[in-house]
């Protein structure tokens, strides 16, 4: 997670890009009958944790526009 936000630049497209992907494929694998349930909770919990450590520089971003703004 941390190479891919110093790669993209943008917490926001950390989420939509390589997070999105690894749970469109665990959607997919869950789809064909190749994962089960557990692991796509353990999947999706991942998932959440990555957001919650991105989240701090997201809101950084919209705290910088709302300065430049006022």
């Amino acid at each position: 997670m941390e190479e891919a936000r110093f790669e993209l630049k943008n917490a926001i497209d950390v989420i939509e890009g390589p997070l999105m992907d690894g749970m469109n494929i665990v959607g997919d694998l869950f789809g064909q009958g190749k994962m089960f349930l557990p692991q796509v909770v353990k999947s999706a919990r991942v998932m959440k944790k990555a957001v919650n450590n991105l989240t701090p520089f997201i809101d950084k971003k919209k705290t910088k526009k709302t300065k430049k703004i006022l």
